[in-house]
């Protein structure tokens, strides 16, 4: 799971989230699943919601707004994927229910983070209409040939970046002219094809 290859920038070798050793450890990485479950559950907390379906909910959010692009663009759905920052694969297999036809590569720095992605996706049975694969990599250089994506995403990971990062900027040229972009933090960016009247449309996150 582990490219030694790989070239971390001088952010992810600093502590990060209480971990000494940042994302490049066990303990971030058995406990990044529970801590993510948690969250999802400060969205709506006068609700009552369950930890599954609170998570379900939040990330219906952000799918159903890719959906209802490509439905009013009248756009393919994405056949190729990359969801940068994947940590533990959360991300990268509720892409990859909704669009399952897809072949999606969930890129991460961490191969802590991708080996527990890779035993958890074993235990929940990997769909077989679409490939998923998990690579050690950083979003500054994804290693993807140009116009080889139709659908990036980045996923609750822009606002723990330092400002000098290029993670975004790095993700654009594998994406195909035309296609799809989604960041989630302070709000969702979806950048639509070129000759729509609407290059670019925002929804505010739940927790706003």
């Amino acid at each position: 799971m582990q490219d030694a290859s790989v070239e971390y920038p001088e952010y992810y070798l600093k502590p990060f989230h209480a971990y000494s050793e940042g994302n490049l450890c066990w303990q971030a990485a058995f406990e990044a699943e529970p801590a993510t479950l948690a969250m999802a559950l400060r969205v709506w907390p006068q609700e009552g919601l369950t930890w599954d379906a609170a998570q379900a909910r939040l990330r219906a959010s952000f799918l159903d707004c890719i959906s209802q692009h490509i439905s009013e663009h009248q756009l393919t759905p994405p056949q190729s994927i990359v969801d940068v920052g994947c940590s533990v694969g959360l991300s990268t297999r509720a892409i990859h229910d909704r669009f399952e036809a897809a072949d999606i590569v969930g890129l991460d720095l961490s191969p802590y983070m991708l080996a527990v992605a890779a035993v958890r996706d074993e235990q929940q049975g990997v769909r077989e209409t679409g490939a998923r694969r998990y690579v050690h990599g950083a979003g500054e250089a994804t290693g993807m040939a140009d116009a080889s994506v139709q659908l990036g995403t980045l996923s609750f990971l822009i606002h723990e970046l330092p400002q000098a990062a290029t993670v975004g900027a790095c993700v654009a040229p594998p994406l195909r002219s035309g296609h799809l972009m989604r960041v989630e933090c302070a709000c969702v960016l979806v950048w639509a094809k070129p000759s729509s009247e609407r290059c670019e449309r925002r929804w505010r996150r739940p927790m706003s």
